[in-house]
């Protein structure tokens, strides 16, 4: 694949929405479990006579935060293994109308191609030799 020159803006919204996914996958954990608690809170304010036509809920939140254990896993490796294709520590501010503020004339120039090389993914996120963020799991 041959590269690619991303104009200023549209490196600075691509990098605008990658944080966008990837602090959603970071929420992952802490959102699933909110709602698991919302669940049993719910189970819980039910009459006895609901509860027991309900009985199997209490082993079925377990399982769900057995399943949020395994995909909050499986994200965190996805995760470290991610290589951005642009440098993610760039401090970028996009107003209500797209334009972009507070970025110098060189602060954004980054070409895209195979060749993938050493970046930060969010700012204070360590990255390791190989490029690969380092997420304490």
């Amino acid at each position: 694949m041959g590269e690619r020159r991303y104009s200023k803006l549209e490196e600075a919204l691509e990098i605008k929405s990658l944080r966008r996914i990837i602090n959603s996958y970071l929420n992952y954990p802490d959102a699933a479990e909110a709602d698991v608690r919302r669940y049993e809170r719910s189970f819980k304010k039910l009459s006895p006579a609901h509860k027991g036509l309900l009985s199997h809920l209490p082993s079925k939140f377990r399982r769900l935060r057995w399943c949020i254990s395994v995909n909050t896993h499986f994200i965190m490796s996805m995760l470290q293994a991610f290589e951005p294709p642009f440098d993610m520590s760039q401090d970028i501010d996009i107003d209500e109308h797209g334009n972009l503020k507070n970025v110098s004339e060189d602060h954004i120039q980054t070409e895209v191609s195979s060749n993938s090389q050493e970046r930060d993914i969010c700012a204070g996120q360590p990255v390791s030799a190989a490029g690969s963020i380092i997420l304490d799991i």
